[in-house]
């Protein structure tokens, strides 16, 4: 019987091993793309204002430093059966779990707000966007991500079509990008209504982060749990270690 319970104890010690593993693989990689976002000068990666930019990279790369010290601490207190890595492993995950909650419970109390500051940066966007006088790579990938988004969600504008008439690169006209037409093609936006798409993407944005929240729920959830059973797994360990210890 108690060869059984220890069979079963390094089993469920090998697996905690190789999950921190691939826990540790993943800090490692979130680590590397935030800080090859930082030095990218691509013109894609200038869409974002510049402290947009540095947040992003920021939260990307302490994501995976978080992950880095979360793996190594499972990791060695797994292989080296030290009860101190475990509390700090465990330690580490309730300040991660703590700092999701809150997240969540933020994202939802200010969701009106961050609708609002969504649309203030189309907004921006969209002035900034096929503008003549502005020539950069930052206007090149604005121009890019806003064809596509009006492409690929159908829609035109910010709240509809109108948003781009008197636009800086034709004032005083009633025209539209290309990308707003139906059927794009050339000068297609200064032709009639009838062929440009009717519907503005503020709304079709909206919807598609509606269609999407029931994955984004699902997807936390399972994080949650995942980490939930993490932690059990780190106290269970640091109470078997006790255990042989006091056996030897």
């Amino acid at each position: 019987m108690g060869s059984m319970k220890t069979s079963a104890f390094c089993t469920f010690k090998y697996i905690f091993i190789i999950f921190n593993v691939i826990i540790w693989l993943i800090g490692c990689g979130l680590f590397s793309v935030g800080i090859w976002m930082q030095v990218n000068t691509g013109p894609y990666i200038n869409l974002l204002p510049s402290h947009y930019v540095f947040g992003a990279t920021a939260i990307i790369c302490i994501t995976g430093v978080v992950a880095l010290i979360i793996g190594f601490c499972g990791l060695v207190g797994g292989i080296m059966e030290s009860r101190l890595c475990m509390v700090v492993y465990f330690v580490f995950n309730i300040v991660v779990f703590a700092a999701e909650i809150t997240i969540i419970a933020i994202g939802f109390s200010k969701k009106s707000q961050l609708q609002s500051f969504v649309k203030e940066e189309l907004m921006y966007s969209l002035e900034f966007s096929h503008n003549p006088d502005i020539q950069s790579n930052k206007r090149e990938g604005v121009d890019n991500v806003i064809d596509y988004i009006q492409q690929d969600l159908k829609c035109c504008g910010i709240n509809n079509y109108t948003d781009w008439f008197n636009h800086p690169a034709w004032p005083g006209k009633s025209y539209v990008t290309d990308s707003c037409c139906l059927h794009e093609g050339e000068e297609c936006g200064k032709s009639s209504t009838a062929v440009w798409f009717r519907r503005g993407c503020k709304g079709e944005i909206d919807y598609w982060f509606i269609q999407n929240m029931t994955a984004l729920g699902i997807s936390a959830l399972m994080i949650i749990v995942l980490q939930v059973c993490t932690m059990a797994a780190s106290l269970c360990l640091c109470w078997g270690f006790r255990e042989d210890k006091f056996r030897n």
